[in-house]
């Protein structure tokens, strides 16, 4: 839970307690249904569905075609970074200028870009 207050603050602050810990639940499993099961994967995961609901996985198809991929965890959850930094910045996302692109980068740095 620390970690997506910390770095998705308004949106944690958009939902109740008990919703948030709902959302975080709904979440993980969803990861471990795609087969994303470290600790970084469902992080990463859960960063995904405080930026583009908690039906991305399906609602956004983009993300759909990665999670079907056939990639293992960590090169999908790398091409679902790189596909989510390209659907926010197509959107005219601002917290995207001047955003690198990095290993190790979280969704959440995006909250600390610019």
């Amino acid at each position: 839970i620390e970690h997506v207050k910390t770095q998705f603050p308004a949106e944690c602050r958009a939902l109740s307690p008990a919703d948030l810990v709902a959302h975080i639940h709904f979440g993980i499993e969803r990861a471990r249904h795609h087969g994303l099961d470290t600790e970084k994967q469902i992080a990463f995961y859960l960063d995904l569905t405080l930026l583009f609901g908690r039906n991305f996985d399906v609602d956004e198809v983009w993300a759909a075609q990665v999670l079907a991929s056939g990639y293992e965890g960590d090169t999908r959850i790398e091409k679902l970074y790189q596909k989510s930094l390209k659907h926010l910045s197509e959107q005219g996302d601002p917290r995207t200028n001047g955003t690198d692109v990095t290993e190790g980068g979280t969704l959440g740095d995006l909250r600390h870009s610019r």
